[in-house]
């Protein structure tokens, strides 16, 4: 038992170790609008929940991460 539990170790922290470099790098993720859609839910008054939807979106997220760590 205690053999395994030392390879799930071992095997994550080398998976751990290779992912890594995939993290440090630059990216941009840009939202599909024909797929994709923001809901929401609003309680009025206790009695009744008004749902909405916004249909078309335009939606881009960038992430950068620092070049050296302080």
């Amino acid at each position: 038992m205690n053999r395994y539990v030392s390879r799930i170790a071992i095997l994550a922290g080398l998976v751990t170790a290779l992912s890594l470099p995939a993290a440090a790098a630059n990216s941009t993720w840009q939202i599909d609008p024909q797929h994709s859609s923001a809901q929401f839910a609003v309680r009025h008054l206790g009695l009744s929940t008004v749902r909405g939807a916004f249909s078309k979106l335009a939606v881009s997220a960038s992430l950068t991460w620092p070049t050296s760590l302080p």
